[in-house]
């Protein structure tokens, strides 16, 4: 959540202690040199409708610049927001293919533990059953046997 209103860069954690802003703070974008100053959207707009009021033509054309100033420096910031747009969704696939690839890894060691365990415990049991028998039949022997 973004406590100061328009004002501040919202931050999303996209991994470990990495955070990442997700937008621009709005005085950034519409009001880069403060409130009621040149470049202040706003009150260029209102410069405009003022100087349209007035029917002052001059003044009018002027203020109308100033917005197409105030336009293109709007456009670049959307150009930014998209670049980090892409940013952030190559980001996603990345995580989502090392997690796809961490699945595979954890996978892969699980079934090599199985195998290695069933083959373990193959040959013990084949050591087993060879005592077994090694023991049963020396101790059917007995004295007579070696004479």
């Amino acid at each position: 959540p973004n406590n100061r209103g328009i004002d501040d860069e919202i931050l999303v954690e996209v991994s470990d202690g990495v955070r990442l802003a997700i937008n621009l703070g709005g005085e950034t974008v519409f009001m880069p040199d403060g409130q009621g100053n040149e470049g202040d959207m706003f009150q260029e707009v209102m410069d405009l409708r003022d100087a349209l009021d007035a029917n002052d033509l001059p003044a009018a054309q002027d203020a109308l610049e100033r917005l197409k100033s105030v336009i293109d420096r709007i456009t670049q910031y959307d150009s930014k927001m998209a670049i980090r747009e892409n940013q952030l969704t190559n980001l996603k696939a990345q995580l989502k293919n090392t997690k796809t690839s961490n699945e595979e890894i954890k996978s892969h060691i699980e079934d090599v533990d199985y195998a290695e365990t069933m083959i373990q415990y193959n040959t013990a049991q084949t050591i087993l059953q060879t005592t077994l028998q090694t023991s049963g039949s020396l101790l059917q022997m007995s004295l007579i046997n070696f004479i």
